[in-house]
């Protein structure tokens, strides 16, 4: 009995942590894509990432806006980073450095339960 409870707990263990893995990668993955788009001004399929309430408050042409400003400061946009990832207040987390002309930033995608973007930030490369 011991041995079979050993190894149920052990199967249950191995279970929790690959799944998260692949969670990860496939984040990673759709993190990507908002990178890839954003950098070719296709803010509309960045919008398709969204989760409902994401796609209320936050607009293709608001996307636009804000990638502009940032290209305007920080100069053209060059290529990615380094990519992590954490679970903050239960949420999964990528951060992604983009590096542009001048100045690099980091792209914060905030994940829901069903792998929707639920926030999505620029930051400054330190924070988080």
């Amino acid at each position: 009995m011991k041995f079979l409870t050993t190894t149920i707990v052990t199967l249950l263990a191995f279970s929790c942590v690959s799944q998260p893995m692949e969670d990860r990668a496939t984040l990673v993955e759709i993190t990507e894509g908002i990178t890839l788009n954003l950098s070719e001004g296709e803010f509309e399929k960045v919008r398709e990432t969204f989760d409902a309430n994401m796609k209320s408050a936050l607009t293709a042409a608001q996307l636009k806006q804000v990638w502009d400003g940032l290209v305007a400061q920080a100069g053209a946009y060059k290529e990615t980073g380094t990519v992590t990832s954490k679970i903050l207040e239960g949420y999964r987390t990528i951060y992604q450095i983009l590096k542009f002309e001048n100045a690099p930033c980091k792209l914060k995608v905030v994940f829901g339960e069903s792998k929707e973007v639920i926030g999505l930030f620029l930051i400054p490369v330190n924070a988080e």
